[in-house]
């Protein structure tokens, strides 16, 4: 009998001692990393970068918001004075 409530408490013990400390994830972080401007509208963005004729703009800007609030990071690939590619990214990118 002893030997039998011995075994179940070392079982238990084992069981506390290997169980993982629950996970302390940081809260979401809403603003933009440092190479970007931001965080942005999606009407500031179609004002200050127009899109190419014809593209859904708003069906892309929407596919990047994973946050769903309707801003968004953009960093550009050109000096800002002349008209080049952007790359865009949610604001709640992992910092």
């Amino acid at each position: 009998m002893k030997v039998r409530s011995l075994l179940a408490t070392a079982g238990v013990l084992s069981l506390i001692i290997i169980s993982p400390a629950p996970s302390r994830a940081a809260a979401p972080y809403h603003g933009c990393p440092p190479a970007f401007i931001g965080p942005v509208s999606f009407e500031e963005l179609i004002e200050r970068w127009p899109p190419p004729p014809g593209l859904d703009i708003e069906g892309v800007l929407s596919g990047l918001d994973r946050n769903g609030d309707r801003q968004l990071c953009v960093r550009e690939s050109v000096p800002q004075n002349q008209a080049g590619p952007i790359n865009v990214i949610d604001n709640n990118a992992a910092m």
